[in-house]
């Protein structure tokens, strides 16, 4: 794959984890373990991400809020959601809110490389 992606998790290895795995399949990977942090670091360069993966469940911001901030600075930028169980947030929520996908925990090495091609090449069509 191509493309600059900002990946947003609290748990810093799996930041890591996500990371090499993505770089592995060509993808400039910028991490980010606090989600005010990578909102600041989106504001600086609302151009300088292709997609943006984020955790759901984060303290200070959730990953739809998070989503939600940097859809009104750049509409149309892929945003995938990860979240293990929980009542809050489903695949069906996450398209609804204009979001392009959702991703269980623990996301395979082999779904995060479909999803993320996907949703790339959505945005480049």
């Amino acid at each position: 794959g191509k493309g600059r992606i900002m990946f947003v998790d609290d748990e810093p290895q799996i930041v890591e984890l996500n990371r090499k795995l993505l770089s592995k399949l060509g993808y400039e990977v910028t991490g980010r373990t606090d989600p005010k942090e990578a909102w600041a670091l989106f504001q600086e360069n609302p151009n300088g991400f292709d997609a943006i993966i984020t955790d759901q469940t984060m303290p200070g911001m959730t990953g739809i809020d998070l989503g939600a901030r940097i859809s009104a600075l750049r509409p149309g930028i892929p945003i995938l959601i990860c979240s293990g169980f929980s009542n809050q947030v489903s695949p069906e929520k996450v398209r609804a809110l204009g979001f392009a996908g959702y991703l269980s925990k623990p996301v395979g090495f082999a779904t995060l490389a479909e999803v993320v091609k996907t949703a790339l090449a959505k945005t480049t069509q």
